[in-house]
């Protein structure tokens, strides 16, 4: 069952979607943001340096400001979805690309982690994250 974001239960539970991986095209992604979801993508192997640019979130506590990883997939703009009420990463790939992740809606949080497949070094070193997190 899917809440409506206006109703007094849903905003009592304050609901957390977190999205990995290709989860931007899932139908429930689609459907909270009304656009198709599309974004840039290539496998390349691409060095990926990674900034908090919302350091006073709870999610980004203990994280470093600035992360790199040697090799991994690229996600890049544009990335059709709304414009977030927040952006909670930045990401840039060797080929010059960049993307916003951790994107927060109406006081709700939807994070789009960039982490790629099983074959790609971030996603060895990601942290489960827990809605209390935001």
């Amino acid at each position: 069952m899917l809440l409506n974001p206006n109703s007094r239960l849903a905003q009592r539970l304050n609901p957390v979607l977190f999205l990995l991986h290709f989860a931007h095209f899932s139908t429930i992604f689609k459907k909270l943001m009304g656009t198709p979801c599309n974004l840039t993508w290539r496998e390349a192997g691409e060095r990926k340096q990674i900034w908090g640019t919302s350091r006073h979130r709870p999610i980004a506590r203990g994280l470093p400001d600035h992360s790199e990883f040697e090799r991994e997939e690229m996600y890049g703009e544009p990335f059709a979805v709304p414009e977030p009420l927040e952006t909670l990463f930045i990401s840039w790939f060797q080929g010059g690309d960049v993307f916003r992740s951790g994107l927060t809606y109406r006081r709700r949080a939807a994070m789009r982690s960039t982490s790629g497949p099983t074959t790609t070094p971030i996603r060895h070193t990601m942290t489960p994250i827990s809605k209390t997190y935001w």
